[in-house]
């Protein structure tokens, strides 16, 4: 009995010792991103208010082509502002799916993401504005 007992706590031991952060949300947390991983969630951890928002950094784990890059740096307000309100992500969601055949997204995709509300209007402004060549946004 005693034997037995002291073998399991050896093995616990050892492997907490070699794998003490385990779990799908350590690396994300420290990257700042959405503890499910996703685009529409808030971020882990909350920037303090007039601090940049980590998911927007280049190494934040947003970025997936040159149109979120320039998004990232020039709209992450509107970006996220967008992303993490239900109803704008939702919309956003939708935008994404949209077909574009290996193309820029048609116009209309743009236009619909714009009219579904004030934050994705605001979004899709600041893309137009800052980054219209990368996103590919028709005029």
């Amino acid at each position: 009995m005693k034997v037995t007992l002291v073998v399991t706590a050896l093995v616990v031991a050892s492997c907490t010792a070699f794998e003490p952060e385990t779990g799908p949300f350590q690396g994300a947390r420290e990257a700042g991103a959405s503890a499910s991983g996703g685009y529409g969630n808030t971020p882990a951890t909350k920037p303090p208010p007039g601090a940049p928002d980590p998911r927007c950094a280049p190494d934040g784990g947003f970025a997936d082509d040159d149109c979120d890059l320039c998004e990232n740096a020039s709209c992450c307000t509107e970006r996220f502002a967008c992303l993490d309100d239900p109803s704008c992500g939702e919309a956003a969601d939708t935008f994404e799916s949209c077909p574009h055949d290996a193309g820029p997204r048609p116009a209309s995709c743009w236009n619909d993401l714009a009219a579904s509300g004030p934050l994705a209007a605001t979004r899709v402004d600041c893309v137009r504005e800052h980054c219209a060549a990368p996103c590919a946004v028709p005029p």
